[in-house]
């Protein structure tokens, strides 16, 4: 087109427009001009959420989320600038991430009509593989379990023998692990341990009431219930020696003729006599079987006190422990007395001297043994927990262990400490008697004892030194950060300078998990974070302005930030600083009180129960979303427990019965499926994963814990938990203590704490 072309062109434009203006070509007249067209201003994206730096094992996925204000938007997921096909959502999921991903930068572009937003950038980091199987994070493992090897567990070990070649002989009290929390009282299996290099053996599980033991120098072992002793020969079988399995008494004779009344201790001379701590009698049984009373019986004198006497002359107030010293003499704990009974039967009470004070026994009634020098060594758990020497002269002094504190420290005297508890309601200034068992000599004068509330076995040399040497005790009843080894969760910890409890109940660990690996741990009144590295610290929570000081945590969940809820009834952010945050929008009386759960979903909508009602309703009860906008709406269905959201923000949870049910954002509850283990196993938390694969985890029968994965086509796997293993073992498959929580980390890795430690679970 020429100049001359355009320029006419556009005087004819001109021309048209100032003839519009005027009203055309003709008519005269003044006609009104129509305002300008206006288009709408669209408001430029805002983006309120960057994406977060994610750091993922091998072979895992890792997603990336933003959001953004705006209308309209459109997303483009970039990778070191570059656009990503396809990846045009608000997320975006890279799978199967291996190490040449590592390092990655991911940013989003948010576009409308307004304009664009470009994100920060979230880094990729990858990590190696995961093994298969069970992993240690962080904690203190131990406590309870039926586990053999050189890493084994004892449930509760309460009596012992030491066997001619060295082997220690244990009785555990495998009950103390009953499924429904009521056992039979006392059964025991037997187990060996081989004192130097740990290693525990179960070699009886027939089960038996075990009162006592002891090995004959032949290596024959005794075994005493209430009223019957049984004997096994070196490699032979138990068969029952005198007594019955039945029948109670006090009746001398030969073998199942005879009864006893109340069998409490056993100890064997070198002739081959099996010495029984009857009630109130001190009987013998001969090498043939032939059971007679040494002394006791003629009763307590005015005062309630025993008689020191011959024979039938003397009285006992109830024999518990026994030992033969160097001069083969029987000396007994009777009550708070030790008393020294000849070859004779000539029965008299020891004086014994604490400092420059008479001295008396206090409990631990279960201790005593005597060494080649004629000291004598007795167990003392009144209100802490030691082992004392009593000189030959009764001179008694402290040995081994602390007069006012318990644990499960070794070290040498004081330092090292015994009957440390994992039960958090233990309270130490009660009298107890078989927080330690009986003690026994070696060849080489150690001490051996089962510590029994602490489920080990510990020596201690001649001049004190304290060494765990079998079982692994769990966590002392306090909260230690610290690396990952040393440090140490409790959900709940008790000073024991106190004689009410902390807490009103006890409650379970709640556990989350964010996109950099650190785990969040809660314990009640605090939140512990564990680094990727194992390192453990506790969040320095303030609650300023609460009208409780104690948190009482309920629930935790993470997006972004941890969420818990607490006494005070209210849902607060924790930020980085330890300071809370109350969440905006949360109805008032909504929370429950230190019992909720709280749930964050991808897009990081808080999910919790609705309580308002619980003081006219039993439940079950709404359900309450709160959007990041700060908007509230009410599930239209209801919910006993809150379960755990996937990434549509359904919710889904586990019935006892194994029902997976699936509570949609519609409110409608959908059952999925049903999922099984054993026979009347119980379900006890549910986690989802990214992929839509589900993890429970089980108590199953008989006695073992387990954590199950459902895929979404209903295919069900063990990926840890052996069938009859009680108790923490690395490895794949890998077994597990009680469970406390379970959760998939943002990481996608799954996580479960057990023992009072936390665990890790690859696949």
């Amino acid at each position: 087109m020429s100049a001359q072309i355009r320029k006419s062109g556009a005087v004819a434009v001109a021309i048209a427009i100032l003839l519009s203006g005027c009203g055309g070509g003709g008519g005269g007249g003044t006609q009104a001009v129509a305002p300008p067209v206006t288009a709408p201003t669209v408001q430029a994206p805002a983006i309120a959420t960057q994406p977060a730096a994610q750091s993922v094992s091998a072979g895992g996925s890792a997603t990336f989320t933003v959001t953004a204000s705006g209308a309209d938007l459109a997303y483009q997921w970039q990778r070191d600038g570059k656009d990503i096909a396809g990846a045009t959502s608000a997320s975006y999921t890279l799978d199967n991430v291996q190490s040449a991903d590592s390092g990655a930068r991911f940013t989003v572009v948010v576009k409308n009509g307004g304009g664009s937003a470009t994100s920060s950038a979230a880094v990729l980091t990858v990590l190696p593989a995961a093994a298969r199987g069970l992993a240690f994070v962080a904690g203190t493992l131990g406590g309870p379990g039926n586990l053999d090897g050189v890493d084994g567990r004892f449930v509760l070990p309460v009596r012992s023998a030491l066997s001619p070649d060295g082997m220690l002989y244990v009785a555990d009290d495998v009950t103390a692990l009953a499924w429904d929390g009521s056992p039979p009282y006392g059964d025991t299996v037997l187990r060996i341990v081989n004192v130097a290099t740990g290693d525990i053996k179960t070699i009886n599980t027939d089960p038996l009431r075990t009162r006592g033991m002891a090995f004959d120098k032949a290596g024959t072992l005794y075994e005493a219930t209430w009223s019957a002793v049984y004997r096994t020969a070196p490699g032979g079988k138990r068969t029952l020696f005198v007594g019955s399995a039945s029948e109670r008494g006090h009746v001398d004779g030969a073998g199942a003729a005879a009864r006893f009344d109340g069998v409490g201790a056993l100890v064997a001379d070198a002739q081959g006599n099996v010495y029984v701590g009857d009630n109130n009698y001190l009987r013998k049984i001969a090498p043939d079987g032939g059971v007679t009373t040494v002394a006791g019986g003629a009763g307590l004198d005015a005062a309630g006190y025993h008689k020191d006497g011959a024979g039938a002359a003397a009285s006992f107030h109830g024999i518990t422990g026994l030992t033969i010293d160097a001069g083969g003499n029987v000396q007994a704990i009777d009550a708070m007395w030790l008393r020294l009974i000849t070859p004779a039967g000539v029965v008299s009470t020891r004086t014994l001297r604490n400092g420059t004070d008479s001295g008396a026994l206090t409990s631990g009634a279960l201790g005593i043994a005597a060494d080649k020098a004629g000291n004598v060594y007795v167990t003392d758990t009144y209100y802490g927990c030691r082992i004392r020497k009593v000189a030959p002269d009764g001179t008694m002094t402290d040995f081994a262990g602390q007069s006012s504190g318990r644990g499960g420290r070794d070290g040498n005297g004081a330092t090292a400490s015994f009957c440390g508890s994992v039960d958090p309601y233990y309270i130490t200034w009660q009298t107890r008697g078989d927080d330690l068992g009986n003690l026994v000599v070696d060849a080489a004068g150690n001490l051996v004892v089962a510590d029994s509330t602490a489920r080990t076995i510990r020596r201690v040399t001649p001049d004190g030194d304290v060494k765990t040497v079998a079982g692994r005790a769990g966590s002392t009843l306090v909260n230690v950060d610290g690396p990952a080894n040393s440090a140490q969760f409790v959900r709940n910890t008790i000073d024991y300078r106190q004689t009410s409890l902390p807490f009103a109940s006890q409650s379970n660990y709640a556990l989350a998990a964010d996109a950099l690996g650190n785990v969040y741990v809660g314990e009640n009144d605090r939140i512990r974070k564990v680094t990727p590295d194992g390192n453990v610290g506790t969040l320095p929570l303030q609650a300023s302005g609460t009208r409780d000081a104690r948190l009482y945590l309920g629930g935790l969940a993470f997006g972004g930030n941890a969420y818990l809820t607490h006494a005070v009834e209210s849902l607060n952010r924790v930020n980085s600083d330890g300071s809370l945050a109350p969440v905006a929008g949360v109805p008032a009386e909504s929370v429950g009180h230190g019992e909720n759960d709280v749930a964050v979903d991808a897009s990081g909508n808080l999910y919790w129960i609705d309580y308002r009602t619980a003081v006219t309703s039993p439940g079950p009860y709404p359900v309450l979303k709160l959007a990041p906008g700060g908007t509230v709406t009410t599930l239209p269905g209801t919910a006993k427990a809150l379960g755990t959201p996937d990434a549509d923000g359904n919710l889904w949870s586990v019935k006892p019965d194994g029902t997976v049910t699936r509570l949609g954002t519609d409110g409608k509850l959908t059952v999925v499926r049903t999922v099984t283990a054993t026979t009347g196993a119980v379900p006890l938390a549910i986690a989802r994963d990214r992929a839509g694969n589900l993890y429970v985890a089980w108590h199953e029968r008989p006695n073992w814990y387990s954590v199950h994965k459902i895929t979404p086509a209903g295919a069900d796997s063990v990926i840890a938990g052996t069938p009859g293993a009680y108790g923490v073992r690395l490895g794949a498959p890998g077994s597990l203590g009680g469970i406390d929580a379970l959760a998939v980390g943002m990481d996608g890795n799954i996580y479960v704490m057990s023992e009072n430690a936390v665990l890790r679970i690859g696949q």
